[in-house]
């Protein structure tokens, strides 16, 4: 089964979410994004599900902090070698947390 699109996944985040800035949700779908493609090359060995995403943007509005909150939700579950290169994609797309 396929993942929804990054649009759909934009106008799901931003139903449930509306206070988020646009660029918030934009940048956190991509590196969701980014990361699917990193496993779909053998690059990375966990998918993030739109699920994880909803779980990250829950978490992020708690905790106002994208690292911290995309620790909780997935870095922790991964391997150190995924933890690390899923960290780096989402520090170089979202920034460094705030």
């Amino acid at each position: 089964m396929d993942y929804l699109s990054q649009d759909s996944e934009i106008k799901l985040v931003k139903k449930l979410y509306p206070e988020l800035y646009d660029v918030e949700v934009k940048n956190m779908t991509h590196a969701v994004r980014l990361i699917r493609e990193g496993f779909s090359k053998g690059e990375i060995s966990v998918p993030l599900t739109t699920r994880d995403l909803i779980n990250w943007t829950d978490k992020y509005l708690k905790l106002g902090d994208m690292i911290k909150a995309a620790t909780y939700c997935f870095l922790n579950r991964m391997r150190l070698a995924d933890s690390t290169v899923c960290l780096g994609i989402i520090t170089r797309i979202c920034g460094h947390g705030k």
